[in-house]
């Protein structure tokens, strides 16, 4: 949102500005309410948009893609937990669509390679729905699961990496970020699917992928993550949780949010995984940090229940695009759901006066 400032004197705009502070503080220790009020009605106008665009992406292009069908099942689902209305029956559908190998690409593109080159091709995809989908239960996992997690430890590499697919390695920071960035969500991925005994985490081989220091918010997000992951389950202390989580609020910009890189103006995408980020290891001091980037999505969401965001690609930087755009917003509700109040009042009321049903498929 763009305001047009007015030259005026030093002492006015000072009255001003503690004047605006001190409401916006008073409001947010006054009025929780209405502060999570207006997250639930972002999120439910983010719905619509992301059913429309994410069926369209499947029913035009026919496969998951790295960044679309994946994003798309994580925000509904996180949705639909949070008490919005979303059709149980549809999402499954989708679910079971995307974990077949074989819609990982374009048909075009998938007539002459086997489902082992395919999945080679596609680590960020079943990272990510290993992530997203994975099953806790005592039963036996389904087959998919099992599948993946196989071809993701066949895949790693002899340092200890992972190859970026697809689009990545052309993002706008370094390609060995790229690959760390990964690394790590894959790393994060199988710790929380139990198969921390087929990895090695030496504090050595970790280094490797944690050094240099990372220019995008991501790389911030996913060591904070992994460093969840090491402690929490395994008990390995190789990254201090605080620390990692101090590093990545440092980067939290005067308007609430974070930048795809750290230098770069807030957006949706890399607040929303910082918000998410923050909310799986939240602490009394983040908790105004938290609050001032569900501010920073409210107050950016456009009319039609999206964020615009620029490609995340080098060459496309300074282009706002629609791959990024749902990228964004469904990590925008990602982080939005994670980091809601646990109390659903909010929903129920909201649901007396919008719905939020996916509707009929065409």
């Amino acid at each position: 949102m763009m305001f047009v400032r007015q030259l005026i004197s030093v002492p006015v705009l000072l009255v001003t500005l503690i004047a605006t502070c001190f409401a916006q503080s008073s409001n947010n220790e006054l009025q929780p309410e209405d502060h999570q009020e207006k997250i639930q009605q972002v999120i439910a106008k983010s719905i619509p948009f992301l059913i429309e665009e994410g069926e369209g992406w499947i029913e035009k292009r026919g496969c998951v893609s790295c960044h679309q069908v994946p994003f798309m099942l994580w925000s509904l689902d996180a949705a639909g937990k949070r008490g919005f209305e979303v059709d149980q029956s549809k999402l499954d559908h989708w679910k079971d669509w995307a974990t077949k190998i074989d819609h990982f690409a374009n048909p075009k593109n998938t007539t002459d390679r086997s489902e082992a080159e395919i999945a080679a091709a596609n680590i960020d995809t079943m990272a990510q729905l290993l992530l997203i989908l994975r099953t806790q239960s005592e039963d036996q996992p389904p087959a998919w699961q099992e599948s993946f997690t196989q071809y993701l430890l066949d895949n790693q590499l002899p340092d200890g990496s992972w190859n970026a697919c697809g689009q990545l390695p052309f993002q706008k920071r370094p390609k060995t970020e790229t690959t760390q960035v990964t690394t790590m969500w894959t790393l994060i991925a199988l710790l929380r699917n139990g198969n921390a005994d087929s990895l090695d985490l030496s504090e050595q081989s970790l280094s490797e992928h944690l050094t240099p220091e990372g220019t995008s918010t991501e790389w911030w997000v996913t060591r904070l993550l992994l460093a969840v992951e090491l402690n929490r389950p395994v008990g390995l202390p190789l990254i201090d949780v605080t620390e990692a989580r101090q590093q990545l609020l440092q980067f939290q910009q005067h308007d609430g949010g974070w930048g795809w890189r750290t230098s770069d103006p807030s957006d949706a995408l890399a607040t929303g995984m910082a918000l998410y980020a923050l909310s799986q290891t939240q602490e009394d001091e983040s908790d105004s940090a938290i609050t001032r980037s569900q501010q920073f999505l409210i107050e950016t969401q456009t009319d039609r229940g999206f964020w615009e965001v620029h490609s995340t690609k080098g060459k496309h930087q300074h282009q706002v695009t629609d791959t990024a755009t749902y990228w964004g917003t469904a990590w925008a509700v990602v982080g939005l759901c994670s980091s809601l109040e646990d109390d659903n009042s909010y929903v129920e009321n909201l649901h007396r006066d919008e719905s939020t049903r996916i509707p009929d498929s065409h």
